[in-house]
């Protein structure tokens, strides 16, 4: 997920997020939620940009034998 926002600190914190990256406006994270409740979350806050894309196969596989 990659969102500009200048809430970003506060998104962190509300979707308990350990692992991303932050520079500037810019927040790129991996989570696994449903899409749903990630709406939901990001509803409450001014985001400017969003992009959600699934993990590649690649991803997945890197993730599970880490």
């Amino acid at each position: 997920v990659t969102i500009n926002s200048n809430d970003n600190i506060k998104i962190i914190k509300d979707l308990n997020i350990s692992d991303y990256n932050l520079k500037n406006e810019l927040l790129e994270f991996e989570i696994d939620i449903e899409y749903d409740k990630l709406i939901k979350t990001l509803s409450k806050y001014k985001i400017d940009k969003v992009s959600i894309r699934d993990a590649s196969i690649e991803e997945i596989f890197l993730h599970y034998y880490e």
